[in-house]
C-alpha cells in the first residue's frame, strides 16, 4: 500500500468533468446501439436461464428453490437474481430489461470510478479513462489478423442464416446464432470468452457487475492502509463473490497472493525489517470466504463429478491455453510490468501488487480447467486488475503532455480494430419471437399456442405449480434451459441435470 503522493510531483490532467461525462455516455452509446443492432442481446447466452431464476424468486426462502429441478436448493449463485427480482418488482420490468440496465449501470460506474482513480492517483481525468478502456477492450489487439489467417484457410466469417430455429433450438443452434462466426475467429483456438470483457456488458449475467466492482476495490488498494479502507475492500470482496464467486474469488485471491509475495520480496531482500504483509492480504480472502457462502452450492456443482469437476490442465491444453493467453495478453502485460519500474514512485508497490496478481489469474486460467469451460472468468478478472498497471508508466517520467497525450492515442488505437471488429460481429443476426412488454415477457405470436399456454399459467395457476416438460427436448427460443420458467415463473419438475 503506498501513500498518495503530491499532487505537484506531475501536474498533468487531460480533461475535465464534461470529458468523463462525454466518455462514460459514449461507452454507454455503444452498447445501446450493439444492442439495438442484435435482438438477441436482450435474450444473450443465458439470459432466459437467469430470468427464469430471478422470475421464480421467493423471498422467504434462502437459497431459492430450483426452477428446474422443483422442491431442490438452486446449485448456482443468486444474489445477482434476488436483486434483479426486487429490483423487477419496484421498477415494474421484466427481469430481462433490469439485467441490461445493471450492465449498463456498471459500465457507468466503471467509467465515473477509473476517473477518480485517474484524478487522484495519475493526475489525469485523461489516463483514469484508458484504464477503463483497458479493462474492458485492452486484449487481443493481434485479433483482426488471426481472422485474416481464418478467412484465408477457408473459414467463414459471416452468415445470413435463412431457416432460422425458434421452438427446439438446441445449444449448439443458440450460441451460433448469437454472434456473426468472427467473434471466434478474431481469436487463437477460437474462445472468444478469455478475451475482450466488452462484450460481457452486451451479455446478461453477474460478470458485468461483477468486474465493475473491481474497479472500487483496486482504488481502496491505492490509497492509503486505513480501516475504512480495509471495511471497504472487505465489502466490495464480499459482495463480488456474493454476485459472482469465479471473479470475486479469483480478484480476492490474486491481490491476497500478490501482497503476500511482494511482502516477502521485501523482507528478503531487507531482513532487519519485520515480515509484514498488508491488511489485505488476511482482509480480502477472508471477505471473498464469506461471500462464497452465499454461493456455496454453485462451487458444489463446480466440484461435483458429475459436472467434471476442476481438473489441472493436460500438457496440451496448458499449451494451448499458455498461447491463447499470451495472444490476448501480447501489449497488456508487458505494459503492465514496464510500469512496475516506470510508474511514478509513489505507485510503485501497489502496481507491482496488481502486475503480480493479474499474473496469477492468467496464470490460473493457464493451469485449471472448469466444467463448460469457466476458466476464462480468471483470465477476465487478470485483464481489470491489469488495466491500472498497464497505463500508470504514462504518468511517470518528465514527458510532455503532448507526447503523454499522443502515447495514451496510441495505446487506444491499438485496441480499436479488435474492438471494432468484436462489436461488427453481433450485427446482422436474425431476431427472436419475443416480446417485452412491461414486467412480463411474451413470446410471439401473441395469439400464438405457446404463449397462450404461458399466460394461462401465469394467470391461472398458483405460484408454487410444478410442471412436467420433456427435458430431453426443451421448448427454447435460445440459451441452454427450457424457457418455460422464464415466461411462466413456474418451476419444472426437472430440466437440466446441471441446474
Amino acid at each position: 500500500m503506498a501513500r498518495l503522493h503530491d499532487p505537484s510531483d506531475r501536474p498533468f490532467v487531460v480533461g475535465k468533468g464534461s470529458t468523463l461525462l462525454i466518455l462514460a455516455l459514449g461507452a454507454t452509446v455503444v452498447v445501446l446501439i450493439a444492442i439495438q443492432s442484435n435482438p438477441r442481446i436482450l435474450v444473450s447466452w443465458h439470459g432466459l436461464l437467469h430470468a427464469g431464476i430471478a422470475e421464480g424468486i421467493d423471498l422467504s426462502r434462502v437459497p431459492p428453490e430450483n426452477p428446474f429441478f422443483a422442491g431442490e436448493d438452486l446449485p448456482y449463485y443468486w444474489l445477482y437474481h434476488w436483486l434483479s427480482h426486487v429490483l423487477a418488482g419496484i421498477a415494474g420490468l421484466s427481469p430481462l430489461r433490469v439485467f441490461q440496465l445493471l450492465g449498463i449501470g456498471s459500465l457507468i460506474l466503471m467509467f465515473v470510478t477509473a476517473a477518480s482513480i485517474g484524478r487522484r492517483h495519475l493526475h489525469s481525468t485523461g489516463l483514469g479513462l484508458l484504464v477503463a478502456a483497458m479493462a474492458l477492450i485492452g486484449a487481443n489487439p493481434l485479433g483482426p489478423a488471426f481472422a485474416g489467417v481464418n478467412r484465408l484457410t477457408g473459414r467463414e466469417l459471416v452468415d445470413r442464416p435463412v431457416a432460422v430455429p425458434t421452438t427446439y433450438v438446441s445449444n449448439q443452434e443458440a450460441d451460433q446464432l448469437m454472434t456473426q462466426p468472427a467473434l471466434g475467429a478474431l481469436y487463437f483456438a477460437r474462445d472468444w470468452r478469455r478475451g475482450q470483457n466488452l462484450v460481457w456488458y452486451l451479455d446478461n449475467s453477474s460478470r458485468a457487475v461483477a468486474l465493475a466492482l473491481l474497479f472500487p476495490l483496486v482504488g481502496l488498494l491505492l490509497r492509503s492502509p486505513s480501516p475504512f479502507v480495509i471495511a471497504g475492500m472487505v465489502g466490495i470482496g464480499f459482495i463480488t463473490t456474493a454476485l459472482n464467486p469465479l471473479v470475486g474469488l479469483a480478484a480476492t485471491a490474486g491481490i491476497a497472493i500478490a501482497a503476500l509475495i511482494t511482502a516477502t520480496t521485501t523482507f528478503l531482500r531487507d531482513r532487519s525489517t519485520r515480515f509484514r504483509a498488508s491488511a489485505a492480504a488476511v482482509a480480502l480472502p477472508a471477505a471473498a470466504c464469506f461471500g462464497a457462502s452465499l454461493a456455496f452450492p454453485a462451487y458444489m456443482t463446480l466440484i461435483s463429478t458429475s459436472a467434471g469437476g476442476p481438473q489441472f490442465s493436460t500438457a496440451f491444453q496448458m499449451t494451448n491455453a499458455a498461447l491463447a493467453i499470451a495472444s490476448i495478453s501480447v501489449v497488456t502485460f508487458p505494459l503492465a510490468v514496464w510500469s512496475c519500474f516506470r510508474a511514478p514512485a509513489a505507485l510503485l508497490a501497489p502496481v507491482a501488487v496488481l502486475t503480480i496478481a493479474g499474473g496469477v489469474s492468467y496464470l490460473g486460467a493457464v493451469a485449471i480447467v472448469l466444467p463448460q469451460g469457466n476458466e476464462h472468468n480468471l483470465a477476465n478478472v487478470g485483464h481489470v486488475l491489469l488495466a491500472f498497471p498497464a497505463v500508470a508508466w504514462l504518468a511517470g517520467g518528465d514527458r510532455s503532455i503532448r507526447k503523454t497525450q499522443l502515447l495514451c492515442l496510441l495505446v487506444f488505437a491499438t485496441f480499436l480494430p479488435m474492438t471494432l471488429a468484436s462489436l461488427a460481429s453481433f450485427a446482422g443476426r436474425p431476431t427472436l419471437p419475443i416480446l417485452v412488454q412491461g414486467r412480463q415477457i411474451q413470446r410471439l405470436p401473441v395469439d400464438g399456442d405457446l404463449n397462450s399456454l404461458y399466460r394461462w399459467v401465469r394467470n391461472e395457476t398458483p405460484p408454487g405449480a410444478i410442471f412436467m416438460l420433456h427435458p430431453g427436448r426443451p421448448i427454447k427460443m435460445s440459451g441452454n434451459v427450457s424457457e418455460f420458467p422464464a415466461f411462466t415463473g413456474r418451476s419444472l419438475f426437472v430440466d437440466h441435470p446441471s441446474y
